[in-house]
């Protein structure tokens, strides 16, 4: 059983060009993990151009821990051009 956390529209607005490591892609989706939380967090963006980090964009967006215990983030396609709420990720490296 999956326990939803989140549903609705979100921007999506990812900074870091290694915040998200690509898991896998299929026809459908590209599974990513977040650098850091690779066993913890995931990111599956469902949507057919999927724009994570050139500029930020809206998806409709679910939250939900899964059966191992992994909170998934899952994009999907919207026809909204604004949303209510934002998912924002962000990595800074200090040197």
């Amino acid at each position: 059983m999956h326990d939803m956390i989140f549903t609705g529209t979100a921007q999506v607005d990812i900074h870091g060009s290694n915040l998200l490591n690509r898991i896998h892609s299929q026809t459908e989706h590209t599974t990513y993990a977040l650098l850091g939380f690779e066993d913890a967090i995931s990111l599956v963006d469902c949507r057919s151009e999927s724009p994570l980090q050139d500029h930020p964009t809206p998806a409709h967006l679910t939250i939900h821990m899964t059966e191992t215990a992994v909170l998934q983030f899952t994009l999907y396609e919207t026809p909204a051009t604004t949303a209510t709420h934002m998912l924002w990720l962000s990595l800074n490296f200090a040197h």
